[in-house]
């Protein structure tokens, strides 16, 4: 019986999407009746085998096709979307294309030959502006089509259980080792752009912040075309391609005669598929080669050859020529290349001078963070507000941010910040709308608003910006203006993941540790937590810490379990800090240092940590290991911990109390202590609470 529904895509080109789509499908028809290749194939499976059995019993075939879906690799007979489609239509399935991003459908030519039906499927257009929304509806139309063809099957939920690390106590029942970890999500927040380092290369940021560049004196972006815009323009129905924006004075381009406006169709003979196949295929030339654009002007393509040139020489003699934009180009050759940041600062300042906001907002970074300026935050934000007002929304977001948060020279202001990042978000600055909505949702420099908070983290994730998936998730796991679901709150996630947002990687680990909205998977949330870790998340290395230091989904390992905890952190997670602590002041699994742990527990406990405070003062309570006896500072430690719901903190400050060291003896004061942890479900604190009673 033909019952699954099968996904065939891409991952460098619709992985985000297929992951949404293969956890809405399995929300209706269940995880048996889905197939995608992440999920549905066991390690150590052939694939090909795989494809062979599932697409018989297939009724529909969706194929994802985005930007860099390159109808070119079907060529290649072992490419597996190839196989795919070859055995869909073999078995005559119902194979339904769904275009995202507005790219056109692949034309018959551009196909092998087996494989051209595909042009005369009804194709499905899925935009980006409310993607959750049409991925949804899309769903509802699936599920009345298999409805229509297969009767009616259970949906397979299996057992969902809560879970969660348990705290043990040791040294008498006063140390605590950890402390509960629930699901609850982590908000993201958004930058516009960051300054450069290592693991934000400079490329991404200047894809992000406008159109490409080419060596050959243009600017350009991919634009789908409207029948009005193709009738004004004189053009056949092209669908879509690559229009030139800028012309840089004296470049290669404008000497053989491009102009803007001018639309890029091939390269070498070869179809552009997407932005980034223009530009690597310009990449892999050197200067003074020669590459042949195919160019559309009116209703005539033009072949035009078009010399390489020299990116310096470039951008040099088109800034010289009063192009700002070569101007910021040039500054980022001197920033990245040249290795001259203090010259990169006075081009994007030329840049900015003449209105363009790219170079006031990279002017901006380089206050913000002292690279070939001085460092001076007042700066920065009058940059960033040059930028944002020439509608650089990036500019608009980092301005934001600065007031949200307040530093020398910049006047904390969160109703200000909220402000910009509304003015970003107005303009289609998709992290404008994340943090914005993170305002709305904490109630700072704005009403409190959970349910606009899940709007505008909806609106940022449709449009494909990664935080506002984690925040949207973060929202409906725990039911803050929207409905409480978490196994809707494990797709956002997914995505967020998918995306590039870490916090959403650590986010779906938690709910893979606990079983919540999803099966619980030890495997599945360490290698989420991986992912976080690996992106520079702190409480995602302490997480995989923990699993490392007990055995629990990988295999026992306290070394690594000590470096995760380490490098937790060095990124500032102070339960990171408080874990190495423990395991450098227990020295069952690692080499005893107290005087390390105590120095661990302390920096820890500065940032936050409720366990470390509480750890830290017993330390304090009793002395030894180089640390002078201070009950007093010891009952401070405890109250701190206690204040943050640490519970045994709780009871460690009530035997203070009790015994009246480092304060004054109180039984009442006591009772009330054992009481609170004892109602909290500390044991320990109740048997107290029922010896004082008894005396």
């Amino acid at each position: 019986m033909k019952d699954k529904v099968f996904i065939c895509y891409r991952r460098e080109d619709t992985a985000a999407f297929a992951v949404m789509l293969h956890e809405r499908l399995t929300e209706k028809l269940g995880t048996d009746r889905v197939f995608i290749d992440v999920d549905s194939i066991g390690p150590g499976i052939d694939f090909v085998d795989s494809i062979a059995k599932t697409i018989p019993v297939s009724a529909l075939v969706l194929v994802l096709i985005g930007r860099r879906w390159n109808p070119a690799r079907l060529a290649d007979p072992r490419d597996f979307v190839r196989l795919e489609l070859s055995a869909a239509f073999e078995q005559n399935a119902r194979v339904i294309p769904l275009l995202f991003e507005g790219v056109p459908m692949p034309r018959s030519e551009e196909l092998p030959a087996e494989l051209a039906p595909l042009t005369r499927r009804n194709a499905v257009e899925i935009g980006t502006s409310r993607l959750n929304g049409e991925i949804r509806d899309f769903v509802e139309d699936i599920e009345r089509m298999i409805a229509a063809s297969s009767p009616p099957r259970q949906k397979s939920t299996g057992d969902q259980k809560k879970g969660g690390r348990i705290g043990l106590a040791l040294f008498a029942g006063l140390l605590l080792i950890a402390v509960v970890a629930v699901a609850i999500g982590f908000l993201s927040r958004q930058r516009g752009n960051v300054a450069k380092t290592e693991e934000t290369p400079r490329a991404a940021e200047r894809q992000e912040s406008g159109p490409e560049t080419l060596r050959i004196g243009v600017t350009y972006r991919r634009r789908a075309f409207s029948e009005n815009f193709m009738r004004e323009r004189g053009l056949p129905d092209l669908g879509s391609g690559y229009e030139v924006t800028e012309i840089f004075p004296g470049g290669s381009a404008e000497r053989a005669g491009l102009v803007k406006g001018d639309i890029l169709r091939k390269i070498d003979g070869q179809p552009i598929l997407d932005i980034n196949d223009l530009s690597e295929q310009i990449k892999k030339h050197k200067a003074g080669d020669h590459i042949l654009l195919e160019v559309w002007r009116g209703a005539r393509a033009t072949d035009i050859p078009i010399p390489i040139e020299n990116e310096f020489t470039l951008y040099k003699r088109s800034c010289e020529n009063g192009l700002a934009e070569g101007c910021v180009f040039l500054g980022f050759f001197y920033q990245d290349e040249g290795k001259d940041p203090a010259r990169a600062a006075a081009l994007y300042r030329q840049a900015c001078e003449a209105g363009n906001g790219e170079g006031c907002l990279d002017l901006g970074i380089l206050y913000e963070h002292g690279t070939g300026v001085t460092k001076d935050l007042a700066q920065a934000a009058a940059w960033y507000e040059r930028a944002c007002n020439a509608r650089n929304t990036a500019g608009c977001v980092n301005l934001g941010g600065l007031f949200e948060l307040g530093a020398t020279g910049v006047r904390q202001d969160p109703s200000r910040a909220a402000l910009f990042y509304q003015q970003a978000c107005s303009n289609q600055g998709w992290p404008g709308c994340t943090n914005l909505g993170r305002l709305y949702a904490e109630g700072t420099g704005v009403a409190k608003d959970p349910a606009r908070a899940a709007l505008l983290y909806g609106q940022a994730c449709d449009a494909g910006e990664a935080g506002g998936c984690n925040n949207l998730g973060v929202a409906t796991y725990s039911g803050m203006g929207v409905d409480k679901d978490p196994s809707k709150a494990a797709v956002d996630y997914r995505v967020a993941c998918a995306g590039g947002d870490n916090y959403g990687c650590k986010n779906l680990g938690n709910l893979y540790e606990s079983g919540q909205g999803v099966q619980p998977d030890l495997k599945m949330a360490a290698d989420f937590y991986d992912k976080g870790c690996n992106g520079n998340i702190g409480l995602a290395c302490t997480d995989l810490g923990y699993l490392y230091r007990d055995g629990r989904g990988v295999e026992k390992d306290p070394s690594r379990a000590l470096t995760l905890f380490q490098r937790a952190c060095d990124l500032e997670s102070p339960d990171g800090c408080s874990a190495a602590g423990l395991l450098y002041f227990n020295g069952k699994e690692v080499s005893q240092d107290i005087a390390r742990a105590v120095a661990l527990f302390k920096r820890a406990c500065d940032g936050g940590s409720a366990v470390a405070c509480n750890n830290l003062g017993v330390q304090y309570e009793f002395g030894g290991n180089g640390i002078d006896k201070d009950p007093a500072r010891a009952a401070a430690l405890f109250r701190q911990a206690c204040d943050a719901k640490a519970l045994i903190a709780c009871r460690n400050l009530g035997s203070l109390y009790e015994k009246g060291l480092g304060v004054p003896r109180d039984p009442q004061k006591s009772a009330d202590l054992y009481r609170q942890a004892c109602s909290g479900g500390d044991s320990i604190a109740c048997t107290h609470l029922n010896e004082s009673k008894a005396r």
